[in-house]
């Protein structure tokens, strides 16, 4: 279990914390955003099923379906005829992902984005990391309603796998 550790207690332990914002199912969020009739159907976000395309993402109603991403979209089609295939969500997406940058930059002067769903910030010399990593999950959920999980870790790597490696609204410290 995950304890609160106090801001002292963490400098003793390293002198540098990093945090891994990941936003889970951004691209079906997005898809979503921009038609609400999506809610609740078995959604693909993926190329061309004409051109050999892949799914890239997929909503949980699909998921359930047994489609898997990497798979083509023609394959996923195929097997989930109900399914529906979003359209080119590329601005969109690029706004939304720039109004979490912009939100972030209020935590950290060091941001950097790694594609449109993941961030990674530097909250050396903030308050406590279970506190900070929560209020920016809160943030982003209350102000963009996106879920996401929080990595914290003296370095990059590992605060993206704990990020990564779990599900929307985890507050991971690897110590």
């Amino acid at each position: 279990a995950l304890h609160q550790l106090h801001q002292e207690d963490w400098s003793a332990m390293s002198n540098r914390l990093y945090a891994c914002i990941y936003i889970h199912r951004f691209l079906v969020t997005m898809a979503r955003r921009l038609n609400p009739a999506l809610d609740g159907a078995p959604v693909i976000i993926g190329g061309n099923h004409k051109q050999h395309g892949q799914v890239i993402e997929l909503s949980p109603e699909a998921l359930a379906l047994g489609l898997c991403t990497g798979m083509a979209t023609w394959v996923a089609l195929h097997r989930c005829p109900q399914a529906i295939l979003a359209k080119d969500l590329t601005g969109a997406a690029r706004s939304l992902s720039s109004s979490v940058a912009h939100i972030l930059d209020e935590f950290s002067p060091q941001v950097e984005q790694m594609g449109l769903a993941c961030f990674y910030l530097e909250l050396t010399g903030g308050g406590p990391p279970l506190a900070e990593g929560r209020t920016i999950q809160e943030r982003l959920r209350g102000d963009l309603t996106l879920a996401t999980s929080v990595g914290l870790a003296a370095n990059r790597l590992v605060a993206g796998i704990a990020a990564r490696g779990q599900e929307a609204g985890a507050l991971t410290l690897v110590m």
